[in-house]
């Protein structure tokens, strides 16, 4: 059950607000009516999850991320190969694109996308404004959650590599073929792009 603070710091069941069908009970887990709840009450229930972090239905929020895909072209010619830059994720060691939280207020989203590259990976240069593309993915949290998160993706024109940055010592940065990159990658979405 999920338990809040009540009336002289005991730990109460929190009530929901609304009322579930029989449909969204079977999707969710196991609900079931709280015994204290009044006879006014019973389209209040408690939801307890059999597994947490599960999406209860298709109204739940899913988080939104701006990330960067650094590239950079491997000559001047037109038909140069492109490698794109991937850093390893710092909980699990993944190869990942450098993302955060969607873009602060005033903040435009491919500038934003810009700065968790150059503190994620290290590199600076011109992120376009058009995104690439988004994908989605679902996000562990270290308590056992999950969320939904869905990433728009900026390409960003690596114009320089810095020597030192923000997470240097927690992150791993390597260049990869368009090829190499899409095998690195475990989101087949962040794959396709």
């Amino acid at each position: 059950a999920l338990w809040i603070p009540g009336r002289e710091g005991k730990l109460v069941p929190r009530i929901c607000r609304k009322s579930v069908s029989a449909t969204s009970q079977r999707s969710i887990g196991t609900a079931r009516r709280h015994p204290q709840a009044s006879p006014s009450h019973l389209r209040h229930i408690i939801v307890t999850f059999s597994e947490i972090g599960h999406r209860r239905d298709d109204r739940e929020p899913v988080i939104r991320q701006i990330a960067a895909l650094p590239y950079r072209a491997e000559g001047t010619a037109i038909d140069a190969p492109v490698r794109v830059l991937l850093v390893t994720s710092r909980g699990t060691g993944r190869w990942v694109i450098p993302k955060g939280n969607a873009a602060n207020a005033g903040s435009a989203p491919h500038a934003c996308a810009a700065r968790e590259a150059e503190e994620e990976a290290g590199v600076a240069g011109a992120a376009c404004p058009t995104p690439l593309g988004s994908f989605r993915y679902r996000k562990t949290r270290g308590n056992g959650a999950s969320l939904m998160v869905d990433v728009d993706v900026f390409p960003l024109a690596v114009t320089h590599e810095l020597p030192k940055w923000k997470e240097q010592h927690q992150r791993e940065r390597r260049w990869f073929t368009l090829a190499g990159a899409a095998n690195a990658v475990d989101e087949p979405g962040l794959a396709d792009l």
